[in-house]
Formats: structure tokens, sequence, C-alpha cells
């Protein structure tokens, strides 16, 4: 049986926007920028919580 672990740490780009007011877009150009750190899993970028 696999073991499933949950990271409270990770945010998906579209819930990160939808929680901040951001648009996707800007979230792009922070993560490019350097502002946002990301975390690839599965080829799906996923934004660090701090």
């Amino acid at each position: 049986m696999k073991r499933i672990t949950i990271r409270t740490d990770l945010m998906s780009k579209s819930n990160y926007s939808k929680k901040f007011m951001v648009s996707r877009p800007t979230i792009d150009t922070k993560i490019k920028n350097g502002e946002l750190s990301v975390e690839r899993i599965d080829g799906v970028d996923y934004i660090k919580i701090k």
C-alpha cells in the first residue's frame, strides 16, 4: 500500500490566485523574478507557503 503524504506547505497556482486575489500572469512573473519559490511535483508547479 502506498503512503500518501499531505503537504500543507504547498499551494497550487490556481488556489494561490484565488486566496490572494492575484492574477495568474502576475504569479508567473513573480516566479520568474524569484519573488515566489516553487516546487515542481509530477510536472505541476506548487508555490511554497512560508
